[in-house]
């Protein structure tokens, strides 16, 4: 069975790459493998999305998940995806949400609007028993979320990025006599010193 990876958190510079194009090699199937179990053990999601990066490698594969009431539906793998189309229209935070920040696995606790492109159309590999298959998909809603942000991991950009340069605030959520709340971060993150990669 495989085993999970251990995701990597601001400020791990490889975060901060433009990732690598990969080919179907044993180790990349392997990875696939451990970021899968990584994602979703089987009953519970450990969030909707995950990329390379997030694990400490370089390359460009993310996945992404959704639940549907109580049903998962079934997990992507993006290898080597291209955003080929993207709507001029834009949406404010994650649509269809009683909570519309947006939250990452690599930066604990911190949360913030952004916003994204109503809906985007993706080119990309998957894998179907154990081969690549190309594929054009477009994607909106909360998946069209999803995998914006997910990709941007893959350009070395953090949702934080967009979040203050496009002029929303950032939370951080804190524990208060056994309750969660969104308290406004006014200090600087030490992320926000890194050098960023150009966000388009």
């Amino acid at each position: 069975m495989a085993q999970g990876l251990k995701i990597v958190t601001v400020p791990n510079p490889i975060l901060r790459k433009k990732s690598q194009s990969v080919e179907l090699t044993p180790q990349v199937k392997k990875l696939i493998k451990r970021m899968q179990h990584t994602l979703f053990t089987g009953q519970d999601l450990t969030g909707l999305g995950l990329s390379a990066p997030q694990v400490g490698y370089n390359w460009r594969i993310f996945l992404t998940i959704q639940k549907d009431q109580k049903k998962f539906l079934p997990l992507r793998v993006f290898i080597n995806p291209q955003i080929v189309e993207k709507s001029k229209e834009m949406i404010t935070g994650v649509p269809n949400s009683e909570f519309p920040y947006e939250g990452c696995l690599s930066i604990p606790d911190i949360y913030g609007l952004v916003d994204r492109h109503k809906w985007v159309r993706v080119k990309y590999l998957t894998l179907e028993n154990g081969q690549l298959v190309p594929k054009e998909e477009k994607f909106d809603g909360l998946l069209s979320v999803v995998v914006q942000h997910e990709y941007d991991h893959l350009e070395g950009i953090l949702f934080v990025d967009r979040t203050v340069t496009q002029g929303h605030q950032l939370f951080r959520l804190v524990r208060r006599q056994s309750k969660e709340v969104l308290v406004p971060l006014e200090e600087k993150l030490n992320i926000l010193q890194l050098k960023k990669s150009k966000i388009s």
